[in-house]
């Protein structure tokens, strides 16, 4: 299901986007009918509405002692996803910062690594990347290729 890949792209876990599904369903739920529909294990159901909870798919309200969850309208997935990529931007301004204080440590007192093997596609990337970067700086790079 594609909706399924999209939102374990985004962070939700398979037992979540299967509560989350079940809710959006069902309306407002006790645990035992979320239980049933999304077929999730008791002990789990709680922490998957926690994390729903806390990204702001899933919200509860207390009727005469029994809550009852009910899921968020959909389009809260993209103010997440929206406040995910903020938090994201200002971890990488910082991160920005203090760059050349792990560059420094990383030639503090070694010797220059001169292999590197890239393994899976995320490998390939990563190369590909670093290749552009080399490039850019007009760096000379071998290549030693092994079939």
């Amino acid at each position: 299901m594609e909706e399924t890949a999209l939102l374990e792209g985004i962070g939700l876990t398979k037992g979540g986007i299967k509560v989350y599904f079940a809710l959006l369903e069902l309306g407002p739920s006790t645990t035992g009918e979320i239980i049933k529909k999304a077929k999730v294990s008791r002990s789990k159901v709680y922490e998957m509405l926690e994390r729903l909870i806390d990204k702001g798919l899933v919200s509860f309200v207390i009727k005469e002692n029994t809550k009852y969850f009910e899921a968020a309208d959909p389009e809260h997935i993209l103010h997440y996803v929206q406040r995910e990529k903020s938090l994201l931007e200002e971890k990488e301004e910082e991160l920005r910062k203090v760059l050349p204080a792990l560059k420094e440590k990383q030639h503090f007192g070694r010797v220059p690594q001169t292999a590197t093997v890239y393994e899976g596609i995320k490998g390939i990337k990563t190369m590909y990347s670093d290749v552009i970067y080399a490039l850019k700086k007009r760096s000379k790079i071998t290549c030693l290729c092994q079939n």
